[in-house]
């Protein structure tokens, strides 16, 4: 008869784990009466723990701190207003709207960029009334994107919760220049901001190595506009 006896121990370490238990076993012989033998063995199992993929270069999220500290993020209004735990809030410079359409395609070889119309601020409140719709952004701000990192912009909480959105998408690695976003005011009534306005922020994303880096046509651009496939950055 073969009896599951206790478990003994277990033991473990940065690559392997040692598993141990102990079994019984009883044996009768029916013609010696009542005599009987019992046997106790070990079993010890070595489980390989796996390695995965890039275990010592994993992606990091800066700190808002870091980011000031390295001038990643340049020409804020105000550092410690605008530093903050997981990122650095963007302010707004200018708001723009499309007055033609533009044309996309594979390669930016027939890209034409849409035409825009900068939208004044009043004189006198340095502020800008916003119906719904969609509107060009440009942030005072201007990054300088290591190549072993990334960075997204996110909208302010203040922001959404008046009903007003931010998309940039992603800001690759090894990009310098200025920063903008689509915003779109979902609000019924409109918005009203004024110049300077915190309206996003932008956190940086540390990578497992180091890239090329972004080379495109907006590389040290110093707006949001955009250009055609044929155009160079000025």
């Amino acid at each position: 008869m073969l009896s599951r006896g206790r478990f003994c121990g277990l033991f473990a370490s940065k690559d392997l784990i040692l598993f141990a238990e102990e079994f019984s076993s009883s044996f009768s012989d029916p013609q010696a009466g009542s005599w009987n033998r019992t046997y106790s063995y070990h079993r010890v199992q070595f489980f390989q723990i796996p390695k995965y993929r890039h275990s010592q270069n994993y992606a990091m999220i800066l700190s808002g701190l870091e980011i000031v500290t390295r001038q990643l993020v340049r020409n804020l209004r105000h550092v410690t207003q605008q530093q903050q735990p997981c990122g650095v809030d963007l302010t707004l410079s200018k708001v723009s709207q499309w007055t033609s359409a533009a044309t996309v395609d594979f390669d930016n070889t027939k890209r034409q960029a849409a035409q825009i119309s900068n939208l004044p601020f009043d004189n006198t409140s340095h502020t800008i009334t916003l119906q719904p719709g969609a509107y060009l952004v440009d942030f005072n701000e201007t990054v300088q994107i290591p190549r072993n990192c990334m960075a997204s912009v996110f909208p302010r909480s203040s922001l959404w919760r008046s009903g007003v959105g931010i998309q940039a998408g992603v800001v690759d690695a090894g990009y310098e220049g200025a920063m903008g976003a689509l915003m779109e005011v979902k609000n019924p009534n409109g918005v009203i901001l004024y110049k300077n306005a915190k309206l996003a922020q932008i956190v940086f994303e540390e990578m497992g190595e180091t890239v090329d880096g972004y080379s495109g046509i907006y590389q040290s651009s110093t707006s949001s506009i955009g250009r055609d496939g044929t155009e160079k950055a000025q």
